[in-house]
């Protein structure tokens, strides 16, 4: 009843009332366990945590793009003041990934440098997967590697 109070008072109360029929769905569980189970199954866009000790929920939420806490803290505040605004995954693809931030449009680099004596450690690893991937050439680049370098240090 509350929901559709609100909805009425909205100046584009049609445009509200159809998403609401096409895209939203309030489930009342009958416990926090439950409740959180149901989040982290079906990862919100958004999660509003409103109970007494938000603590103990939130250690046990895993899948959400922005979680709102306590009474003070409605969505809007995400939207609009503190921060996490419109990149936050939607239609469930909280369980997956995480909301944007600067580092998704920064250029990141890895860079390995092996010794001779890492390479054999790792030989073994490097072996074992080439095989089950079933890419040979990937474990001769460590072999071949190992057999030239015999004797060398570099």
């Amino acid at each position: 009843r509350e929901l559709q109070r609100q909805v009425h008072q909205l100046p584009e109360a049609q445009a509200a009332m159809r998403v609401l029929q096409r895209g939203t769905a309030l489930v009342v569980v009958p416990d926090l366990q439950l409740g959180v189970e149901l989040c982290n199954r079906f990862a919100p866009e958004h999660l509003e945590v409103m109970v007494r000790r938000p603590q103990i929920v939130l250690r046990r939420v895993q899948a959400a793009g922005a979680v709102f806490v306590g009474r003070w803290t409605p969505e809007a505040v995400g939207d609009y003041a503190a921060g996490p605004s419109h990149v936050l995954p939607t239609g469930g693809s909280a369980a997956l990934f995480s909301g944007l931030t600067a580092r998704d449009f920064q250029r990141r680099m890895s860079v390995v440098h092996y010794t001779r004596r890492d390479l054999e450690e790792a030989d073994g690893v490097i072996q074992a997967f080439a095989e089950m991937e079933r890419l040979a050439g990937h474990g001769r680049a460590s072999a071949a590697r190992l057999a030239r370098g015999r004797g060398r240090t570099r």
